[in-house]
This record gives C-alpha cells, sequence and structure tokens, in this order.
C-alpha cells in the first residue's frame, strides 16, 4: 500500500473529513458557568470503518502551515496511520500507514522533535523522520537501542536511551545526538553509572530520563540538561548533569536530584531563564541551571508521569495525579492556586491566558484561565452519542490566531473524530 494517499482516493474510501457535523451541538453552561458543551468549527472523521482508534499522538506536535497531525484508522480501515488535516477546514491532507510490522495496530508517539517541515521521533526502537509539507518518510530506522524520550532544538535532536547492552554484559542508558540534514547519529555519552547494583530482572544498571537542549542567550552554544537514574542496594538515586553540546565538554555531571526514591527518571524538564526544573517522583525540583545546585523542592501527594508541567506568564502549571491542576510561583515553589481537574490528563498546553489539557479520568476537553485558577470549559466529547468509548484522546493542539483581535483554535481528537473549537480568548 503507498505511504502517501491524496485527498481523493481517501474520498472514496470513505473517510468523511471537514465541516461535516451531525447536527449542530447547544452552547451549554454548568450551574458554575463552567462550559460543557459548544459548536466546533469543523469536525472530520478519523476511523474508515467506524471502530475506536488505538493509536496516540500523545505530544503536542505543533501546526505545520496551518495544519495537523493526527493518528487516524484510515486507508481501508485495516491499520493505524497519520492524518494531515487543515487547520481551517478539516480536510485530510495526506495519509501515511507504511510503518514497521508491530506498529500496524497500536502506536503511542511521545518522542519527538519538530522543526519546520521536518519532524522525527522514535517509539521503541522504530525511528522516522518526516517531511510534513509531502506526506513522505525521509529516513525509516529499527534500531538497536531502545528510547526514553527525544528531544530536539533547531537541525539537532537528541534521543535518551535504556537497554543498550555495554562490554561488562550489563544493560544501560546513553545520549544519542542526531542530525535532522544529514541523517546522521551517534553516540553522544553515557553517565557515570554505579555499576555495583544491576536490576535482577533486566540486568540493567541504570536509564537516562530526559536530554533537554537549550541555547544559551549569553554564548549562543547549544547546552544539553540531562537527568539519569541508577539503583542502589535498596532504592534508586537520580542526578543530573550539564553538557556544552557546542564545545562537547560537561559543565558538571554528577549533581544529586532525588536520592533513595522507588522510581526512575523525571518528568520532561523545563529550561526557564537561569533555571531548570525536573519532576522526579512526587516533586517538583528547581536548580540553578549552571551550577547544578538544588534552589527549592516542593513534594505532593502524588506524581506527574502524564501530564508534565509547563511554565507560562511565571506560572509553573502541573497537573497532578492527585487529581489538582496547580499553578505554582517558580522563583520560590509557592503554591499560587490549585483547582480540581481529573488526575490523569493530557500535557498541559497553553495560549492567550489558557491552559488546556484532556482528562484521562472524565475523557473532558478542559480550558483553565491561568490567572485565577477556575475552569471554563469541562467539554465531552460530541462521539459518546455514537460509541460510549469514544472520549476525547490525552493531546490538546493550538493555533495562534493568524489576525490580531482574533481567537486561535483548539484541535483535539476523540477514538473517532478530530474537532476544531474556537479558543477561550
Amino acid at each position: 500500500m503507498t505511504t502517501n494517499k491524496l485527498v481523493f482516493l481517501l474520498l472514496i474510501l470513505g473517510i468523511s473529513s471537514s465541516c461535516e457535523k451531525w447536527d449542530e451541538l447547544p452552547f451549554q453552561q454548568d450551574a458554575e458557568g463552567v462550559v460543557i458543551s459548544m459548536p466546533y468549527q469543523w469536525t472530520t472523521s478519523l476511523s474508515a470503518d467506524g471502530e475506536l482508534i488505538a493509536g496516540f499522538v500523545n505530544s503536542p506536535v505543533s501546526a505545520y502551515d496551518g495544519n495537523v497531525l493526527f493518528s487516524a484508522k484510515g486507508i481501508g480501515g485495516l491499520s493505524l496511520s497519520f492524518m494531515m488535516l487543515s487547520g481551517s477546514t478539516g480536510q485530510v491532507l495526506w495519509e501515511y500507514d507504511d510503518f514497521f510490522y508491530q506498529q500496524k495496530n497500536f502506536f503511542s508517539i511521545l518522542n519527538l522533535h519538530q522543526h519546520d517541515n521536518h519532524l522525527v521521533y522514535q517509539e521503541g526502537r522504530q525511528f522516522y523522520h518526516f517531511d510534513l509539507g509531502k506526506g513522505k518518510v525521509l529516513q525509516k530506522e529499527d534500531r538497536d537501542y531502545v528510547v526514553s524520550r527525544l528531544r530536539g532544538i533547531e537541525d539537532f535532536y537528541f534521543i535518551s536511551t535504556g537497554f543498550e547492552l555495554a562490554n561488562d554484559g550489563l544493560y544501560e542508558g546513553s545520549i544519542i545526538a542526531g542530525n535532522l540534514n544529514t541523517g546522521d547519529s551517534y553516540q553522544l555519552l553515557t553517565p557515570p553509572f554505579n555499576r555495583e547494583h544491576p536490576s535482577t530482572t533486566y540486568n540493567e544498571i541504570g536509564v537516562v530520563g530526559s536530554a533537554t537542549p537549550f541555547r544559551d542567550n549569553n554564548s549562543s552554544d547549544i547546552y544539553i540538561t540531562y537527568d539519569y537514574s541508577y539503583n542502589t542496594s535498596d532504592a534508586v538515586n537520580t542526578y543530573v548533569g550539564l553538557h556544552n553540546y557546542s564545545k562537547r565538554e560537561h559543565v558538571y555531571e554528577k549533581k544529586p536530584l532525588a536520592l533513595g526514591i522507588n522510581s526512575y527518571g523525571s518528568s520532561i524538564p523545563v529550561v526557564y531563564g537561569d533555571k531548570v526544573y525536573y519532576a522526579p517522583g512526587r516533586s517538583i525540583i528547581c536548580l540553578d541551571l549552571f551550577t547544578g545546585e538544588k534552589i527549592w523542592s516542593r513534594s505532593f501527594d502524588q506524581g506527574f508521569t502524564f501530564s508534565g508541567f509547563i511554565l507560562a506568564e511565571d506560572k509553573i502549571l502541573a497537573n497532578n495525579e492527585d487529581t489538582y491542576l496547580y499553578a505554582l510561583d517558580p522563583e520560590t515553589g509557592l503554591q499560587l492556586w490549585k483547582e480540581k481537574s481529573s488526575g490523569t490528563s493530557s500535557r498541559v498546553t497553553y495560549m492567550n491566558g489558557v491552559v488546556y489539557f484532556t482528562g484521562g479520568g472524565d475523557g473532558r476537553l478542559h480550558a483553565v484561565d491561568i490567572e485565577t485558577g477556575k475552569h471554563l470549559w469541562r467539554i465531552r466529547s460530541p462521539d459518546l452519542k455514537q460509541n460510549s468509548g469514544a472520549w476525547f484522546k490525552d493531546v490538546v493542539r493550538l493555533i495562534p490566531a493568524s489576525e490580531h483581535g482574533k481567537k486561535g483554535k483548539v484541535l483535539v481528537s476523540s477514538y473517532l473524530s478530530a474537532f476544531c473549537y474556537e479558543a477561550a480568548r
């Protein structure tokens, strides 16, 4: 089956697209004035056979040229695919389904980097490099290491790994560096793991949780902040390092982040000014970016494994597994407000004073004012009337307004269809 299907072929195969509405949804609010239903601007079916879709594109993929990528069950309804939709109309622009065999029925795209029309991602050992404008794969490899996370900057991407076989027969993590232009990749560094207490299950000594690049405003050098974890005799220790990628030298490589906990790694870190924020275990920790020294730490009842956290308008915004959305002061860690949410959720996204996410616990599309912490939306999936399992999936994509004074777009998908709503602001 070809990898790039034109729109008219998709329509012949039964993929309904753009502006199809089963009926006009009413604008409804609950007793607290929170929007629970509203008309959408367009909807597009993502399932050719009407069955629920098992695939996800979990990390928010920035719109390319006003278009957005979704996971779908298209081309004959036989396997999963990527479907690029017009952000303006919902029209299907291209579709791709030529994945490795083991990804035909399920994929979960968590680890990706996008730069202009280039998108690279890796799931497990399978690596892909897409041209988003043409819907073509430029590179497709079954690699010999398992991804933990993939992040990038400009034309460079960095993969943190686990389960690589070392010379002593133990498995360890490392950081792989890659280049979008050349297609080359190589092992950049391996952290100083303690090799005395390998895992009895996998013979593993440790993993790299994440490798997040940023460009220093003063020197213009590219740096990588990364965390790694290894076993001790009775627990797990997690450390952070800072590597100057431009000069290929370390600033530091073993600053303690969380010692004596029972889990590997951290949520994806956020670099903000001269600070970096990590979320190991059930904490959010602020470090001095260039020394690795701890500035503050705040503990919670649960962790941030699924939603992660972001910084917007001088606030840390994080959805905790304890079913609350928190806003923290990034300088002190003090709580500014908390709002009942859904616990497990998509990654939180931000635009124009509003944070958006879909709830894994309630399947709704949430919008929260970040100044007050009050809900604006808790919208149910319109597809629930067709299938009780067609909740909103755990990803929200945002397209800013193209003109001043207009509102942007909020794009979300259920397990059957994509929907576009006008943004809250």
